[in-house]
């Protein structure tokens, strides 16, 4: 695990970003203008909601992996949640800041695996503290009821699969319609409506792609399959890969995101969870953790 530390602060609340298919911590969140690369959770979002620290979590996410002769990870999305509780468990355990509530900001495969977080409670004693932290999702292009990109990702593993190792456990759970996906959905929304009957919900937001990805002349997560009926929906005007980059504030993408992070900060900030404990001064802003 790499902790990367930007400037020292007392935050009240997380917000840790969970990439997506084929992404990495950083450069799921980069934009590019000019030439010049914006890591925005940390150069955007860290200046403006200050009080706030900001996490940026790393999983092995390739369908294919590129590098010649590459391995990939073999682990699903239930080992990928599990992972990322054990990960932000010890890294409250080692900032003291057990009880600090989060908000996910998940793009693609990365929104599954936060819904398999929330649903992996009778686990593990890891997995029940970070579920009973979370406040808030906002899932950027989910493929909540299955994605068209499973049958892209198909074609990539069956041309690549001689020399290049493909997850293809992963790949089926995204398959549209898999079993597994509708389980994961069915279990989430049992959570849901358990939260609504003793008035505690969580807050959920889904982001849709408004442009066909280049090369593929589609949309990778058809607009049916990104939303979640009872929830907000809005759309980011950029292909599923780039609705998540942004390189300068007054991007649309961003402002939209923005808006519902603070919102959300600023109710942590007077509601009963910003009673817990407080984290220690000495904590970053901004860290990006990644397992190798």
């Amino acid at each position: 695990m790499r902790i990367q530390r930007k400037r020292h602060n007392s935050h009240l609340h997380s917000i840790v970003f969970v990439h997506g298919l084929t992404g990495n911590r950083e450069a799921t969140w980069t934009g590019i203008k000019n030439d010049v690369k914006c890591f925005w959770p940390r150069d955007l979002l860290a200046t403006d909601l200050p009080f706030v620290r900001i996490v940026s979590w790393g999983y092995d996410a390739d369908v294919v992996n590129f590098e010649m002769f590459g391995k990939v990870s073999a682990n699903s999305m239930t080992h990928h949640a599990k992972n990322l509780c054990l990960d932000l468990t010890k890294f409250r355990e080692a900032s003291e800041t057990f009880h600090r509530p989060i908000v996910f900001v998940a793009h693609s495969l990365g929104g599954l695996i936060c819904k398999t977080v929330r649903t992996l409670t009778s686990e593990d004693e890891d997995s029940r503290d970070i579920a009973d932290a979370l406040y808030g999702i906002i899932f950027m292009g989910t493929p909540h009821k299955g994605s068209d990109f499973a049958t892209w990702g198909e074609f990539l593993r069956r041309w690549l699969g001689r020399v290049k190792q493909t997850n293809t456990k992963l790949l089926k759970e995204l398959e549209k319609n898999a079993e597994p996906l509708a389980e994961l959905q069915d279990r989430f929304q049992k959570f849901l409506r358990l939260q609504e009957q003793h008035k505690t919900n969580i807050q959920i937001v889904c982001f849709l792609e408004e442009l066909p990805e280049l090369g593929l002349k589609r949309k990778i997560v058809l607009d049916e399959s990104s939303i979640m009926r009872g929830y907000a929906s809005y759309s980011i005007p950029a292909t599923h890969s780039g609705m998540t980059k942004y390189s300068e504030p007054g991007d649309v993408g961003y402002m939209r995101l923005k808006s519902f992070l603070k919102s959300w900060t600023e109710i942590m900030g007077t509601g009963r969870q910003s009673e817990r404990q407080k984290p220690k001064e000495q904590e970053s802003a901004a860290v990006s953790l990644q397992i190798h």
